[in-house]
C-alpha cells in the first residue's frame, strides 16, 4: 500500500475525510453506477462519524429522517471539527426545497440510501471553524451555504450546526442593506442554480434569452439575474400558469 492508501485504511480520521470527499464527488458528478459500493461507503462513513462523536457531549436540535416517512425533530450530537475542505457553520436560518419534501416518503430510498440523516440542503449562518488552514472563511464570517449532498456525504442543514463543503459556502458582505437571515437562507439553491445556468448558456450582449417556467422560484431568479449577469438585450419569459406573476 502507498502511504496515503495505508493512512486511509488504518487511520479513522483520514478514512472519514476521504470517504466524505469521495461521496461528495460521486454526488456532484452524478456517478451512481456502482450503487452497492456507494451504499457501503455511505454506511462506513456514518459509522465513522458516529464513532468520532464524544458520548454525553453537547447536542443540538435537528430534523432527522430515521426512515422513509419518519421525519422528526430530535436532539443529536453537535458535529466535531471539520476536515480539510469543509466548514462548520452555526445555522441561523435554513430554506425548504421541493426535493427535501420527498424525503418524507418512499423517495428517500432513491435520494439517500442511508438513515438516519439530517434533512436540509441550504442555510445561512456564521462560520464556527474552517477545516483548511489559512481559509478565508474565518470564525464569525456571515455566509450562505449548501450542504452539498443532503445527507449522502454530510448531514443536511436543518439543524443548529452543519458541516458544509467549503466550495458550497459563499461569504455575505456586511452592509447597511443587509438581508435578514431567513431571506438569505432562501438564496443558495435557487439563485445559485440560476447563476450557474446563465453562465453555462453563455448568453452575451445583444442576445435574446428565453426563460421557460419563469414563474417558478428558479425561473423568477433567472429573470431577475438575466439582465445583470448576461447583459442580454431582451429577456422573454413563459409559464403554463394562467395566474403566473408578471
Amino acid at each position: 500500500l502507498t502511504p496515503l492508501a495505508a493512512a486511509i485504511q488504518n487511520d479513522p480520521t483520514v478514512r472519514r475525510h476521504a470517504l466524505r470527499l469521495r461521496n461528495l464527488a460521486a454526488w456532484l458528478v452524478g456517478d451512481w453506477t456502482e450503487m452497492d459500493v456507494l451504499i457501503a461507503d455511505f454506511c462506513a462513513l456514518r459509522e465513522l462519524e458516529c464513532a468520532a462523536l464524544t458520548p454525553g457531549g453537547p447536542t443540538m436540535l435537528a430534523a432527522v429522517l430515521n426512515a422513509p416517512g419518519d421525519l422528526a425533530l430530535a436532539r443529536v450530537p453537535i458535529p466535531g471539527d471539520p476536515g480539510p475542505g469543509f466548514v462548520k457553520i452555526r445555522v441561523r436560518a435554513f430554506g425548504l426545497n421541493f426535493t427535501e419534501t420527498l424525503l418524507d416518503g418512499w423517495h428517500v430510498q432513491k435520494l439517500s440510501p442511508v438513515a438516519a440523516l439530517v434533512n436540509g440542503i441550504e442555510c445561512a449562518g456564521i462560520v464556527v471553524k474552517a477545516g483548511t488552514p489559512g481559509s478565508p472563511l474565518v470564525a464569525g464570517t456571515r455566509v450562505v451555504a449548501c450542504a452539498g449532498s443532503m445527507g449522502r456525504a454530510v448531514d443536511g442543514t436543518h439543524a443548529e450546526y452543519v458541516i458544509a463543503p467549503e466550495t458550497c459556502v459563499v461569504v455575505v458582505r456586511e452592509g447597511e442593506d443587509q438581508l435578514p437571515w431567513r431571506t438569505l437562507a432562501a438564496l443558495p439553491m435557487t439563485f445559485g442554480t440560476a447563476a450557474g445556468s446563465l453562465d453555462a448558456c453563455d448568453a452575451r450582449a445583444g442576445d435574446v434569452l428565453l426563460v421557460r417556467g419563469a414563474t417558478s422560484a428558479l425561473g423568477l431568479a433567472c429573470v431577475a439575474l438575466a439582465k445583470r449577469l448576461t447583459r442580454c438585450t431582451t429577456v422573454l419569459a413563459t409559464t403554463r400558469r394562467e395566474d403566473g406573476e408578471t
